[in-house]
């Protein structure tokens, strides 16, 4: 059953990839046609590019930074709540890691290891980051 739903779901991954991989193909250099907008003879055309820094995208980042550090303030008691919720149960989670971790492992069973194996690629990155990636580039 999992050997299934493994090579089905490599199988969806593979066709996303292929996929997207040629959706985003281009070309530095501009196709020349007898109605192309670029006229210009191979002499005239600079096939190099370029590298200049974009002043506005790093401008972007010093306001999504102050956007982020002052919306707390516009914030409502509900989401002050739910803040303090998510935050408190991540801190307890995170000082009884150790004691889960040894609990699964005593308690471990053939279902369990199953489920462990099945689920270990995920953890590792090996398909959540292609995904995350083609995401990016969708």
């Amino acid at each position: 059953m999992f050997r299934i739903i493994l090579n089905s779901w490599l199988a969806a991954l593979l066709l996303m990839v292929t996929i997207a991989g040629t959706s985003f193909a281009q070309s530095l250099k501009p196709e020349l046609s007898f109605n192309s907008p670029y006229q210009q003879t191979r002499t005239e055309y600079n096939y190099s590019k370029e590298l200049k820094l974009n002043g506005d995208y790093f401008e972007g980042y010093i306001s999504d930074i102050k956007s982020i550090l002052i919306s707390p303030s516009g914030w409502e008691r509900s989401d002050w709540i739910k803040a303090s919720l998510i935050t408190g149960i991540t801190a307890g989670l995170y000082t009884q890691d150790q004691k889960i971790q040894d609990w699964v492992q005593e308690n471990r069973s053939s279902v369990s290891d199953g489920v462990s194996e099945f689920a270990k690629p995920f953890g590792d990155g090996r398909y959540t980051l292609p995904g995350l990636g083609a995401l990016y580039l969708y």
